[in-house]
């Protein structure tokens, strides 16, 4: 598979700018794979992003970074074996957190590094595997990232502090989290999905909010009939936290039409915002000028 080009889209899709200067075209075009899971630094001056190779040589995933404008495309992940992904900026932009999958040793941890991919510092897991998703929270203090104890049946979200101390869990296994959750800008709410692989076979994918600490559960959509009715699919917060994009799908055991929509906060309804004829990549909170689509789940 080829690499298609990253874009940024700011205001309209007719003023979409391909991430891909004349400079880096020739080099992108060597690579194979697919880019995945970007990320904007608060100054949107360069673009993070997981590359998979699924049928090319080690390491088989890794975490590139390009500047804003198409150039000075970069590898951080080296030669390194394994798989290197889900990249996500501390709110300096000065680092990255990411997750690593050791193949060897069959880890899969949270870690975060420099700009250059160096200073590689281990956040948390030792042994193990099921930790995806890092995010950090606005004022950097914490970490939040989902761990599978059984994938696609109990999934939680944890927090711990950048330096790998007090390591706690925010929600129940029970409530089968999405891989995909976001921070509010002001660092108080926490949006995510529950019943994400309908676990609850009834009942509904659906969004909700929680506060850093896990308390102060709020639905947003109540949807229900399960898999096969309406669901909803966490997104971002917009810059100003008054709003989220979500994936909404809405489907019968024939057929599933698709489509995004954009929801308010207090859940006093939402408004679609696309309906693609094929399924699609949620929008990706970025600095006000600027949009990227990223995979939910």
């Amino acid at each position: 598979m080829a690499l298609g080009p990253l874009r940024t889209i700011g205001g309209s899709a007719a003023r979409s700018r391909t991430l891909r200067s004349r400079a880096a075209a020739s080099r992108l075009g060597q690579l194979t794979g697919e880019a995945v899971h970007p990320d904007w630094p608060p100054d949107g001056t360069k673009v993070v992003f997981q590359l998979d190779h699924p049928h090319g040589p080690a390491p088989f995933c890794a975490v590139m970074i390009i500047n804003a404008d198409g150039s000075g495309l970069t590898d951080l992940t080296g030669m390194r074996t394994g798989c290197e992904g889900q990249p996500a900026f501390t709110p300096d932009g000065q680092r990255i957190v990411f997750v690593r999958y050791d193949d060897e040793a069959d880890v899969e941890s949270i870690q975060s590094m420099d700009l250059t991919g160096g200073d590689r510092r281990l956040v948390t897991g030792k042994k193990g595997t099921g930790r995806t998703d890092p995010n950090v929270s606005p004022n950097g203090n914490w970490i939040t990232f989902i761990r599978a104890k059984k994938e696609g049946v109990q999934q939680a979200m944890f927090a711990v502090h950048p330096d790998g101390s007090a390591l706690h869990r925010l929600t129940p296994y029970k409530w089968e989290v999405a891989v995909k959750h976001d921070w509010s800008p002001d660092g108080k709410r926490i949006v995510l999905t529950t019943n994400a692989d309908f676990v609850r076979p009834r009942t509904s994918a659906s969004l909700v909010t929680i506060r850093p600490d896990g308390s102060g559960l709020k639905r947003l959509t109540r949807f229900t009939g399960g898999e096969h009715a309406r669901n909803a699919f966490a997104g971002s917060f917009s810059p100003d936290g008054k709003r989220i994009v979500f994936r909404f799908e809405k489907r019968d055991k024939a057929a599933w039409p698709p489509s995004t929509a954009l929801a308010r906060l207090q859940a006093h309804g939402s408004r679609r915002i696309a309906s693609p004829p094929h399924r699609p990549l949620p929008v990706l909170g970025a600095p006000p000028s600027a949009r990227l689509l990223r995979r939910t789940r």
